[in-house]
């Protein structure tokens, strides 16, 4: 997901990130520590106090998903440019979209320039969500339409009732469906519930749009 700095930060430590008010940040896991979530800006990662910061979820983002389960996922949705936003296997910070375009799925990779600029042609956002909102009018590709429009929601179930301490935590209770719209990390996603967004722990739900996709993280032990 993305985040909006607050104010500015002046970093203590050598793994802390430091960041001026109103940068546009890519939180790659919350909570690393306690109130601290790993972060990149122009091309730097590091640790950010979350207090700093204001989250803005990716619509679409769904960051530990691959290629190919990628193409699986858009080959059974039936909507035409439907995507997706996962993160790159080569690197932590960078990102690829997939899109349904007719019967093929594409993959564009989004660069960042050395001011965190975000780009996949000649024109560049601050954010990610600006990049994704300007390419649902204007094609990815320079030689034939390819726009965004549906981003691909995943729904989850629940198994168990969850009542989450921390207001950063998403409660809900036993056999609802939640809304996945980011992977904060193998144990955590990040979700919607009954207008209410936070984290929720992994093996508390089990997927229900694709069942034939079981995403790695589900197996894991819950540990924030």
């Amino acid at each position: 997901m993305e985040a909006i700095a607050l104010f500015d930060f002046e970093p203590e430590r050598e793994d802390e990130l430091k960041f001026r008010k109103g940068a546009h940040l890519i939180v790659l896991m919350d909570n690393v520590e306690k109130n601290w979530s790993k972060a990149s800006l122009c091309q730097k990662v590091g640790l950010v106090p979350k207090n700093f910061i204001r989250f803005k979820v990716i619509p679409g983002c769904l960051r530990f998903t691959t290629r190919e389960q990628a193409i699986k996922l858009l080959s059974e949705h039936p909507l035409n440019h439907s995507y997706l936003i996962r993160g790159s296997q080569k690197g932590e910070n960078t990102f690829s979209i997939s899109v349904k375009h007719d019967k093929e799925i594409r993959h564009f990779k989004i660069l960042t320039d050395d001011e965190n600029k975000f780009f996949i042609l000649d024109k560049k956002f601050p954010s990610i969500n600006e990049l994704i909102e300007h390419h649902k009018v204007y094609s990815l590709n320079r030689t034939e339409k390819i726009v965004l429009a549906n981003p691909l929601p995943m729904i989850v179930k629940s198994r168990l009732r969850f009542g989450g301490p921390d207001q950063s935590e998403l409660s809900f209770e036993k056999e609802v469906q939640i809304e996945v719209t980011d992977y904060v990390d193998k144990n955590w996603w990040f979700g919607t519930y009954e207008h209410k967004t936070g984290v929720f722990p992994v093996p508390y739900i089990v997927p229900v749009d694709f069942p034939l996709y079981t995403p790695p993280a589900l197996t894991a032990t819950s540990s924030k």
